[in-house]
């Protein structure tokens, strides 16, 4: 069962940790295991734990790596997401911001992985309803992901959607109706099944 399967994952993962923190301490495998052991419990939707786990993880790999430092901005996107999760979207914006200055610096603004960040940023702040900031970061994300894989792709869908729910709330319907026909081409079939889209009558503006 998943939940054996989740039990089973944990527990390997827990002595995994206990064995990393008495043979190493404060060491970049200890970080990985309470990493993992934070992945684990996001994908069981159990955030405060996932928060805890994340957290350890991050202050031991900046302690160890340094602030600029791949991992490191893994870290923060996590805590980020897990705070996201919790409904703590401003402490959720702060720690994806300081995984886009890590990012910026090691990757680069263009890198795939920076523009998920401000993908990030941007849901958080439009779950906080700071519409123009929303949009501010979605417009970064925009720029990379078109670059990596054109503005055709069915991949696009999801930041289409957000630029035009954000459109939406901000009551400019028109830019709302144009980002949601982006969305409708690119895939026609989750377009129409999306309930919050057909909720709110969206598809009367396309």
């Amino acid at each position: 069962s998943k939940q054996g399967d989740f039990e089973d994952s944990l527990e390997y993962h827990v002595r995994a940790l206990e064995i990393r923190e008495t043979q190493l301490g404060d060491h970049v495998d200890t970080a990985t295991s309470y990493y993992n052991i934070g992945f684990l419990h996001a994908q069981h939707e159990d955030y405060d734990l996932a928060l805890e786990a994340h957290r350890k993880s991050l202050d031991i790999r900046v302690n160890v790596l340094g602030e600029n430092h791949k991992d490191v901005a893994s870290s923060y996107n996590s805590v980020g997401i897990s705070y996201f999760h919790l409904g703590y979207y401003t402490e959720a914006i702060n720690s994806h911001l300081r995984a886009i200055n890590v990012e910026e610096t090691v990757l680069g603004t263009t890198h795939s992985t920076t523009g998920m960040s401000y993908n990030n940023v941007g849901t958080a702040y439009y779950k906080n309803r700071e519409y123009d900031l929303a949009l501010q970061y979605y417009m970064k994300a925009l720029v990379i992901k078109q670059d990596a894989i054109g503005p055709n792709h069915r991949d696009m869908y999801s930041l289409f959607s957000n630029i035009g729910a954000t459109y939406w709330r901000k009551g400019d319907k028109d830019q709302a109706a144009i980002w949601f026909q982006k969305a409708c081409n690119v895939d026609k079939e989750r377009f129409e099944k999306d309930h919050y889209l057909s909720s709110n009558k969206f598809l009367d503006h396309i």
